[in-house]
C-alpha cells in the first residue's frame, strides 16, 4: 500500500515531527469493526483520503487536509437563541429547512430540543421547544420517512444510558424507551441507508479520557456493540478526549463523519477558562475499517467568536457546495456556557476533504467491474491524464474510460481532489 503523509493545508495541525511520514492510521485492529457497505450509486474516488485508491506516487507530492472556509458571523447564538450545546441537526427539503438545536433558559443546567426553520439554512428564526419527555444530553434529530427519532443520554436512578423517542409530526415527542446502557452523556442516532448506527460514549477508567464507540442496528430496536470508534493513538498529546462522532456522510462508496476531539489541559491564549475543541475526519470505504485522520480539518480561529471550540456536526450537500453546519464557543469548555456558544457555518465544494497536492503523477488502482463511463477530474494544476499508459484527451470536460482501466494524474503545483465516473 502507498503511504502518504497527511499534513494540515493552510492550519497548524500538529507538530510537524510528529505528522511527517505518518500517513494514515487505522485505529487498533481490536478497534475496527467492519462499517456496513455505502451507497455505491456515486461512483467516487477520493485519493486525498484513500489510499487503497493509489497505486503509486511519483515526484514530489503528499496528501493535505483542505479545510472548509467558514463564515464570520453564527447563524444561530447563545444570547439570542438559547445556543448551549454544539449538537445539532440539519434537514433540507427544496427550499424549506429544519434545525434542532439545544436550547436552555439562563442558569439551567439541561438543556431541551428546540426546532428552528430557514428559507436559505442561513437565517434562522428563533428555536421553539418541542413537546418531550425530561431529557438529558442529546444529539441528532433523524428522519425516516414521516417519523422523527431523537436520541439523548438520561440518568435514571441506578439505570444510564441513550433513550429514544419519536414523534409524527417533528415537534411533539411520544414517551421515552431505553436502547443502550453506558456511563457517559454523549450520545447521537443516524441510519447509513442499511441500518440504525448509535454512536455513545464510554469511560475506559482511572484518569483514561472517554472515547467513542459504537453500536448497530436492522430495525433500531435491538442494538450490538461493534467496538471503540475512536481512542487516543500515538500521535495526540496531552489528554486528549472525544466528544463524539457526528455529521455523517455518504459519499458513494465513503461513509465520513466528523470526530470532535478535545483538550480540558490547555486554554486558549487570552482566555480564562481552560479547553480546546476541533473537529477530525473519519472515514470508512466500502465496508473497510474506519480511519481517523489525525489533522484537524475545522479548528478554532484566534479572537473570534468561536476562539476557543470548533466542533463540527451536521454535513448538509447544497448542489456542488458542502455546508458544514458547527458548534463554536469563545470561553473554553465550561465558561459562559449561557452566552459563549454559537453555531457557525463552514462551506467548501463537495467532496473537497483532502487532496494530492504538489507536483508529480499519480497512478490510481484499476477501475472497479461496473465503472465504465466517463471521467470527471477534480483537479487545479491538472498537466494531462492518461488511461491505461495513453494520453487521452477531454471530451467537454470528461475523460471515455472502462471498468479495468488505470488511471494516471499528472500535476504541476497542483491539487488533485477527487475522480467522478458516470454513464
Amino acid at each position: 500500500m502507498t503511504r502518504i503523509a497527511l499534513i494540515g493545508f493552510g492550519v497548524v495541525a500538529l507538530v510537524a515531527a510528529v505528522v511527517a511520514g505518518i500517513g494514515w492510521k487505522p485505529l487498533p485492529v481490536e478497534s475496527r469493526p467492519a462499517a456496513a457497505p455505502a451507497v455505491p450509486s456515486l461512483r467516487l474516488i477520493l485519493p486525498g483520503l484513500d489510499p487503497s485508491a493509489v497505486a503509486s506516487l511519483d515526484g514530489d507530492l503528499r496528501a493535505v487536509v483542505t479545510p472548509p472556509a467558514k463564515r464570520s458571523a453564527p447563524v444561530m447564538t447563545g444570547e439570542r437563541d438559547g445556543i448551549v450545546a454544539p449538537y445539532l441537526s440539519v434537514h433540507r427539503e427544496a427550499d424549506a429547512w429544519t434545525a434542532y438545536v439545544h436550547v436552555s433558559d439562563y442558569g439551567v443546567d439541561v438543556p431541551y430540543l428546540a426546532r428552528a426553520t430557514s428559507g436559505d439554512g442561513l437565517t434562522w428564526t428563533r428555536p421553539v421547544k418541542c413537546q418531550t419527555p425530561p431529557l438529558g444530553f442529546g444529539g441528532d434529530v433523524v428522519r425516516r420517512g414521516n417519523r422523527w427519532h431523537y436520541a439523548y443520554w438520561r440518568q435514571e436512578g441506578t439505570w444510564y444510558g441513550t433513550h429514544e423517542i419519536v414523534s409524527d409530526d417533528g415537534m411533539t415527542f411520544g414517551a421515552a424507551r431505553r436502547i443502550m446502557y453506558h456511563d457517559h452523556d454523549i450520545t447521537s442516532l443516524s441510519h447509513d441507508g442499511s441500518r440504525w448506527v448509535l454512536m455513545y460514549s464510554q469511560f475506559p477508567g482511572g484518569d483514561q479520557p472517554r472515547r467513542s464507540h459504537w453500536a448497530t442496528s436492522p430495525d433500531g430496536r435491538e442494538f450490538a456493540t461493534q467496538g471503540l470508534l475512536t481512542a487516543p493513538a500515538a500521535w495526540d498529546q496531552g489528554h486528549t478526549q472525544f466528544y463524539g462522532v457526528d455529521g455523517w456522510i455518504t459519499r458513494g462508496p465513503y461513509r465520513i463523519g466528523l470526530v470532535k476531539v478535545m483538550r480540558d489541559d490547555v486554554t486558549a491564549p487570552g482566555e480564562s477558562h481552560p479547553g480546546v475543541g476541533w473537529t477530525e475526519l473519519i472515514v470508512s470505504k466500502s465496508g473497510g475499517p474506519w480511519r481517523r485522520i489525525e489533522v484537524r480539518w475545522l479548528q478554532p480561529t484566534p479572537g473570534a467568536w468561536d476562539c476557543t471550540h470548533a466542533w463540527a456536526d451536521e454535513q448538509v450537500v447544497v448542489g456542488d457546495t458542502l455546508r458544514v453546519y458547527y458548534g463554536g464557543y469563545a470561553d473554553g469548555h465550561k465558561g459562559n456556557r449561557h452566552t459563549s456558544r454559537s453555531i457557525g457555518v463552514a462551506e467548501c465544494r463537495v467532496d473537497r476533504y483532502a487532496a494530492l497536492a504538489g507536483t508529480g503523477t499519480v497512478t490510481l488502482a484499476p477501475l472497479p467491474a461496473g465503472w465504465g463511463g466517463s471521467l470527471a477530474v477534480d483537479a487545479d494544476g491538472l498537466r494531462v491524464v492518461l488511461v491505461n499508459g495513453f494520453e487521452t484527451a477531454a471530451v467537454d470536460g470528461r475523460y471515455p474510460v472502462r471498468a479495468g482501466d488505470v488511471m494516471t494524474v499528472r500535476l504541476e503545483g497542483g491539487r488533485l481532489w477527487s475522480l467522478t465516473v458516470a454513464d
